[in-house]
């Protein structure tokens, strides 16, 4: 397993890092529009424009067992028309009255920095504050990248936090109000933004995600690697939608994935292991596990893939393209450009195209390609060593060697 992010372990994702996974359709929203009903009391200034700012503050009791705990969800509307940005957008959570504003009242904020020099994708201040009669302390905060348009989720139960932008979690956070009113607002935001085009509010959903995995786990063993693949899980009928899957091994969390299938790659050979998979939605809720037992083959077992071009292979090509004659493999290169070093010394950079993005095993279509922004199947590169760890804590299992061919050798 490659080691992990700050924010989030994967040890190999087969998809993009942008999280795809089921998001309910069923939940019931007590709010869902553009903000401004009767339920919301507007306070200061509700454009958001001036330096001091506004708010609106929900009045009534949010739907389920606790109204204290709930989600607000709403869309940032960025005024990209204007000269000049900035602006600070908030989410109220816990606010002691319907009356709060930026810096006055009691209340816990999540609220994201714009500054006037931001383009669209830079990082933004992320940050959590706690007011107290008008006196602000920081209980936390990162960056995160930001676009027009992307969604803030700020989701409170009991005295945890976590905090999602575009759907994709940037903290949990522990605080120490428990009761109060969730709102939105912001202050110094650009004229005739609106700050918000959607806002969203509902109840902290409590029901687990649906039993378990929903089919039987599909596999693809070779002597150093397992490769599981399930059917993605909604959520129970009326719940949020499932955030994250994590998957364990004998008992040892291995890595936190947000798409329905996984690859270890610190297996070994002729190896039983016990893999676990358990869904966990956007509220924290955590479905029961799915077990699978399994044994990889031994040393030995043919491996199907081979990617790039080895100097011990045998290949056939008339336009300059590599097919590997025994796996019908096609790796197709075109010389980009070349590094020269004062010594003399030159390092070529290679567009490479491997053909063998898919597999078949067990009746089971597995991806084995990706799109790193040149294509699907294509590869800028130079070479490269990547280490591999077996768990969160651990040390390095093995590293993987790449040429600039595409090449891969496991180095043990």
């Amino acid at each position: 397993m490659r080691r992990p992010t700050p924010r989030r372990l994967a040890v190999l994702l087969l998809a993009a890092a942008a999280c795809a996974c089921a998001q309910s359709s069923n939940f019931v929203w007590d709010y869902s529009g553009a903000g401004g009903n009767s339920n919301w009391k507007g306070n200061g200034d509700t454009t958001f424009a001036s330096s001091s700012g506004g708010s609106y503050i929900w009045t009534a009791a949010v739907s389920g067992a606790n109204s204290n705990d709930y989600e607000v969800n709403t869309t940032l509307a960025i005024n990209l028309t204007y000269y000049g940005l900035g602006g600070t957008y908030m989410h109220f959570l816990r606010a002691n009255s319907t009356s709060v504003t930026p810096h006055n009242g009691s209340y816990i904020s999540v609220e994201l920095a714009v500054p006037s020099t931001w383009t669209s994708g830079s990082a933004v201040p992320l940050v959590v504050n706690q007011c107290v009669n008008g006196t602000v302390t920081q209980l936390g905060g990162t960056s995160v990248p930001l676009h027009n348009g992307d969604t803030l989720r700020s989701v409170v139960w009991g005295t945890t936090l976590w905090v999602f932008v575009d759907n994709i979690q940037y903290g949990t956070y522990t605080i120490p109000q428990t009761t109060g009113q969730p709102g939105y607002g912001g202050y110094g935001i650009v004229a005739n933004s609106g700050g918000f085009s959607t806002v969203k509010l509902g109840h902290h959903d409590t029901v687990a995600p649906n039993a378990v995995i929903r089919t039987t786990v599909a596999t693809s063993l070779l002597p150093y690697s397992a490769s599981l693949k399930w059917q993605g899980v909604a959520d129970d009928p009326v719940g949020i939608g499932v955030f994250e899957y994590v998957v364990s091994r004998n008992g040892t969390a291995m890595a936190t994935i947000f798409e329905p299938d996984f690859a270890d790659a610190t297996a070994q050979p002729s190896t039983s292991y016990t893999y676990s998979v358990v869904a966990v939605d956007y509220h924290g809720n955590s479905g029961s596990p799915a077990t699978i037992a399994l044994t990889t083959p031994p040393v030995g077992a043919v491996d199907p893939r081979r990617v790039g071009v080895r100097a011990n292979g045998s290949y056939w090509g008339g336009g300059g393209e590599q097919i590997d004659t025994l796996s019908g493999n096609l790796n197709f290169t075109i010389p980009l450009l070349k590094s020269k070093g004062r010594n003399g010394s030159i390092v070529p950079v290679n567009l490479v195209y491997n053909s063998q993005n898919w597999r078949q095993d067990n009746g089971v279509n597995w991806q084995l390609g990706a799109d790193t922004g040149y294509g699907y199947g294509w590869k800028a590169l130079i070479g490269s060593i990547t280490p591999y760890y077996t768990s969160y804590w651990s040390g390095v299992d093995h590293y993987v060697f790449t040429d600039s061919t595409g090449a891969e050798y496991r180095l043990d």
